[in-house]
């Protein structure tokens, strides 16, 4: 049985390369150190993979202290999905806030334009379960919901790419209503900067491309990004839809469970 060392533990050990099995790209063969395994990714890799890399490296590490002192084990893909969501959270926490596309006062929901529609997306996780959960709350002018949706889905994917799927999933819903002039509101930044550029985020920019083209579909759109507290009623869907079978809609009578955040809202 070979020692534990730092080496060992974030490329030798099952766990670790199981991780790098699972984001994939990632060599754990070629090199005889610790060092030289650094030093290999940082000048090969992209900042955002060697972002991703780190924040798993720290997750096996705590993966490793709780095998340890709380005899609780964890997975490859809970140790992946655990540090993207990491990555997910200080990117948000860390980007500047005179960004053109980040309305400084969205934090609480407001009603969409006259004639405009406001659809508000929101995804949630179960990694034990190895499910996701959407929810999709539409709403007109006045601030009345016209419908919601709670949407399980059961495949499991990374924080961002769940969000992504999440507003990809909800322009579907919306289309097959035949409704336009929509202001779709996410509360994950990089969703919204991906889908209002060009420009190539990660493995989830398939996604983003399937929400572009579905977007190209409407006469009259647009992608903002908000803060949790303006996003409160697809938050609660998402969460619900997570332990359904099935799609659950409503139209014009909300669900109870969703009333007092609608009234709250609009006060």
């Amino acid at each position: 049985m070979e020692d534990e060392s730092e080496f060992h533990l974030f490329t030798r050990c099952h766990l670790a390369r199981s991780c790098w099995d699972t984001v994939g790209n990632v060599d754990y063969n070629s090199s005889n150190s610790l060092l030289d395994w650094l030093e290999l990714n940082f000048n090969t890799k992209a900042d955002n993979d060697l972002c991703l890399l780190i924040s798993i490296c720290w997750k096996i590490w705590e993966a490793r202290n709780e095998k340890i002192w709380n005899q609780k084990i964890f997975n490859a893909s809970h140790i992946c999905l655990s540090a993207a969501n990491l990555l997910s959270e200080w990117n948000t926490a860390n980007l500047p806030m005179n960004f053109s596309r980040i309305p400084a006062t969205l934090t609480k929901w407001t009603s969409p334009p006259t004639l405009m529609y406001k659809l508000n997306v929101d995804a949630a996780l179960d990694i034990n379960n190895k499910r996701m959960g959407f929810g999709f709350a539409l709403r007109d002018s006045t601030g009345a919901l016209v419908a919601a949706r709670s949407a399980p889905y059961f495949r499991l994917f990374m924080p961002n790419e769940a969000e992504a799927m999440g507003v990809k999933e909800a322009l579907k819903w919306v289309k097959s209503m035949n409704m336009d002039n929509l202001q779709v509101e996410s509360d994950c930044l990089q969703v919204i900067n991906g889908i209002n550029s060009d420009l190539t985020i990660s493995s989830f920019d398939l996604i983003l491309n399937d929400v572009r083209k579905l977007a190209s579909c409407f006469t009259n759109i647009c992608f903002l990004f908000v803060k949790r507290s303006a996003n409160r009623v697809a938050h609660i869907l998402a969460r619900e839809a997570l332990s359904l079978s099935e799609c659950s809609d409503c139209y014009s009578v909300p669900f109870p469970s969703i009333a007092r955040a609608l009234s709250m809202d609009l006060t």
